[in-house]
């Protein structure tokens, strides 16, 4: 999600593996591969045991906080600070920044940064039409947070204005080939609208009356009224 704030500044792609491994020099934590033994090898770090007072300190709500000001503040420009703010929800550390010029809209940016988090974290990383997820360390996840009511209409970042969809789903539910009903079970399109063929997989048809999976935070369920802005201006019925 952090990613997405520097990656116009970055000209390689993201890759979890060199902070981690490269942090470990700090001794906040010790890294190990896969059969447990200290990792020297960057591409082979699989896991980490982190130093007891480095976790104390990150339990400490107020360590917590300076320590992310600090790194806000020292490692990043002007420009990126606000949507980082936004994004992890805390105000800046003082007025210094005030009086400097700020891009259009940052901490939009950064509310749809945080909406993204909110959204794939509450699905568990889980497309809830297919039940699809794949965790890779170098690419990331192929399940979107896909907006309920679109975002070019809304502006509305609500995690409850958000479902977690992998990329086909993702285009079929932005097209109007399916939808939701406000008992959060399956709508598809009348088959006069496409056809398929699926010989090897689920078709999008066979979901039709099926319950979604569901946010393992009740609170960001999806909104019904969203549902019904859904259902009204893009299924296609």
């Amino acid at each position: 999600m952090f990613w997405t704030i520097v990656a116009h500044r970055r000209t390689q792609p993201a890759n979890v593996r060199l902070p981690f491994f490269h942090l470990s020099s700090d001794g906040l934590w010790e890294c190990f591969d896969e059969t447990g033994a200290p990792c020297d090898d960057r591409r082979k770090a699989a896991t980490a045991a982190l130093d007891p007072g480095f976790v104390a300190s990150l339990r400490d709500p107020s360590s917590r906080l300076k320590a992310m000001h600090v790194l806000v503040e020292t490692f990043f420009p002007i420009e990126e600070r606000a949507e980082l703010y936004a994004l992890l929800q805390i105000a800046g550390p003082g007025e210094s920044d005030a009086d400097l010029p700020v891009p259009e809209a940052p901490a939009a940016r950064g509310n749809v940064a945080r909406f993204r988090l909110t959204v794939l974290s509450s699905y568990d990383y889980t497309c809830a039409l297919t039940g699809y997820r794949l965790d890779a360390v170098d690419v990331g996840s192929p399940v979107d947070a896909a907006h309920i009511h679109a975002h070019a209409a809304s502006h509305n970042n609500a995690p409850q204005n958000g479902i977690a969809l992998s990329k086909l789903p993702h285009w079929l539910f932005d097209n109007g080939l399916w939808s939701l009903s406000d008992d959060l079970t399956v709508l598809v399109a009348n088959d006069r609208y496409f056809r398929e063929a699926a010989p090897d997989q689920r078709a999008l048809a066979d979901y039709a009356g099926l319950p979604v999976r569901l946010p393992n935070v009740e609170a960001n369920r999806p909104d019904p009224a969203c549902l019904r802005w859904h259902r009204r201006k893009v299924f296609l019925g």
